[in-house]
């Protein structure tokens, strides 16, 4: 077959699918059908939404790793850079952001807090819900995210810890805990920002750093301690991290937002149902 045949069969295949097109479209009415769709896609959102939809309740935190600013002045000494903190600038917030979002986190917050049990209760709605407690991690984890966001706020320099969950209690501990496992961040990474900077100026076997080492050896120790026990919201170890607002104890369900689900959805199905008509009146003229 010769490329010229292979290109009018092609053709004539176009035209002939175009021809089934306008017939359809012209035994049919497309206004009358897309209108019947979206009512009916209208109503079940209505009705998921009013009424079936799992109520969520949302717990609040905000935290801050605080910017200490070290002299780079000559006559540092070295209780300067003992007591002295390493900024807690944006690249160290989204640091512990995604420390906080991590699997290996998630996975600490699922052995306290049964998570995977939590957001799989088949008492709740089968839409909002995970389908099942032994879904794969990578499911699991997506799921997480949706459900817990951390933001980092540019103009304030905070970080906005916000978790959902299915009764009041839940969301307080998710929030709890996360501030809870960025203050044990925090200690650490403090601890080692001292180090480092003394290394700029001590031999590693120098009795500061060595003390130093002690510290943070201490402090892991401490950590896998806690995390062992059964949870308990808030942490006695010294930190770096400042808690500008402790989580909230929520008392009315903020998710989902009903109303505001509903409208949005209505206006996507008009929008969508007008261009599906346009489209038809434009076929139709071309047939004609």
């Amino acid at each position: 077959m010769t490329a010229e045949s292979s290109e009018s069969l092609s053709s004539r295949t176009r035209v002939r699918i175009v021809g089934h097109a306008q017939r359809w479209l012209s035994s049919v009415s497309v206004p009358r059908y897309t209108s019947y769709a979206a009512l009916i896609g209208c109503a079940l959102a209505a009705l998921y939404w009013g009424l079936f939809a799992s109520e969520r309740y949302v717990s609040e935190a905000r935290i801050v790793i605080p910017r200490t600013e070290v002299a780079g002045a000559p006559s540092l000494d070295l209780g300067s850079l003992l007591t002295s903190a390493v900024g807690g600038g944006r690249a160290e917030q989204l640091l512990l952001r995604d420390y906080l979002l991590s699997m290996d986190n998630l996975n600490r917050l699922d052995k306290a807090l049964d998570l995977r049990g939590h957001f799989s209760d088949n008492q709740r709605d089968i839409l909002s819900r995970m389908w099942s407690k032994d879904v794969p991690q990578e499911w699991f984890y997506r799921h997480f995210v949706s459900r817990v966001s951390i933001e980092h706020d540019d103009y304030a320099g905070v970080l906005v810890i916000r978790a959902q969950a299915y009764d009041p209690k839940m969301a307080y501990a998710i929030a709890a805990s996360l501030v809870d496992e960025g203050e044990r961040y925090a200690l650490i990474q403090d601890l080692k920002a001292r180090r480092n900077l003394l290394l700029r100026c001590l031999a590693p076997q120098a009795p500061a750093i060595r003390d130093l080492e002690f510290q943070i050896a201490a402090a892991e120790k401490r950590i896998a301690e806690e995390r062992n026990r059964p949870p308990a919201p808030g942490s006695v170890l010294p930190t770096k991290l400042s808690v500008y607002q402790a989580p909230t104890h929520p008392e009315y369900p903020l998710e989902p937002r009903r109303l505001y689900n509903i409208v949005i959805f209505v206006l996507v199905v008009l929008v969508l149902t007008g261009i599906v008509r346009l489209l038809a009146a434009i076929v139709r003229e071309h047939e004609d």
